[in-house]
């Protein structure tokens, strides 16, 4: 298979998603993606860009942030270049128990990378998260015991 596929859709940014997403759903060629960004108010902002270039492989169905405006601002584009309000989110512990969700990108504050990776490959969703993927590599570990045990894809940026 050439060419991008249903498996590389953030473009330069991540490969993200396998073929088999949470509950056992097997993805088809008429199928797209259901994507969560978590945190937009810096990098974010480049996934929801590069997303919404994919919008026959992927769409964003849900923003998370825990400032209200930015969540807001977020919603508001995403309605005006889809046509389709995106569920609002604070809390990435409800986002990431969406069933509409089948994946996410996170790009919050660095401390909270490792924390929203193992909580997303819990709910059975994949991953792209910027760097740092950790602090340290006992948080680290946790993030590859997670994927795992979940049978999960985690996909760590570097901008490299």
């Amino acid at each position: 298979m050439s060419g991008i596929s249903r498996r590389s859709f953030l473009k330069s940014t991540a490969v993200l998603v396998a073929g088999t997403i949470a509950a056992g759903k097997v993805f088809g060629a008429n199928d797209r993606i259901g994507i969560c960004v978590i945190g937009f108010n810096g990098q974010g902002g480049s996934h929801i860009k590069d997303i919404l270039e994919k919008k026959d492989q992927a769409e964003i169905v849900a923003l998370c942030d825990v400032d209200k405006r930015v969540l807001q601002r977020g919603v508001t584009l995403i309605k005006s270049k889809t046509g389709k309000e995106p569920k609002a989110y604070e809390d990435f512990r409800e986002a990431v128990q969406d069933p509409n969700v089948h994946a996410v990108t996170i790009a919050t504050p660095n401390h909270s990378h490792t924390v929203i990776t193992v909580f997303a490959c819990k709910a059975g969703k994949d991953v792209y998260v910027e760097k740092p993927l950790s602090h340290n590599i006992w948080e680290g570990t946790q993030v590859v015991e997670a994927a795992k045990k979940y049978g999960r894809i985690v996909q760590h940026g570097t901008q490299s």
